[in-house]
């Protein structure tokens, strides 16, 4: 059965793309992560995870310089301020590949919310994002 394990904010005060991506992926991670999941819950996640993860990886090495190995230490994937981030948002296809991750996260994670819950932006306040019950006119 899926669960979270807290109901409340995984990031706050920021729309950032960059922001965000970090954030959530280190939810999906934490969900890949946890030992008192179920087996399919972390295999679904672990695979989710590398799905969204891997392509950015992949763009970032693509986009530097080819004779230097971009370490997940110290890549965009780490630090939302890495100059990458400023490089894929000056081109049309960076930030479709961006919103496009941003999209796929946020579906991912909703899908390991529990009935009455989702996974989004709170009702109330747009930028803290999270675990929340479902509002009843949604159900």
């Amino acid at each position: 059965m899926t669960t979270i394990k807290r109901e409340g904010t995984v990031i706050h005060a920021t729309l950032r793309e960059p922001d965000l991506i970090i954030a959530f992926l280190g939810e999906l991670k934490s969900i890949a992560d946890d030992p008192t999941r179920s087996l399919d819950d972390r295999d679904r996640a672990f695979k989710a995870y590398y799905r969204i993860r891997n392509p950015i990886q992949w763009n970032v090495a693509l986009s530097g310089d080819r004779n230097r190995s971009v370490r997940p230490t110290n890549g965009p994937l780490d630090d939302a301020h890495h100059a990458w981030w400023d490089a894929a948002f000056a081109n049309v296809e960076g930030v479709e590949m961006i919103h496009d991750t941003l999209s796929v996260l946020m579906d991912s994670l909703d899908s390991f919310a529990p009935p009455g819950m989702q996974f989004g932006a709170h009702p109330g306040d747009g930028s803290d994002f999270g675990w929340w019950p479902v509002e009843e006119d949604e159900l």
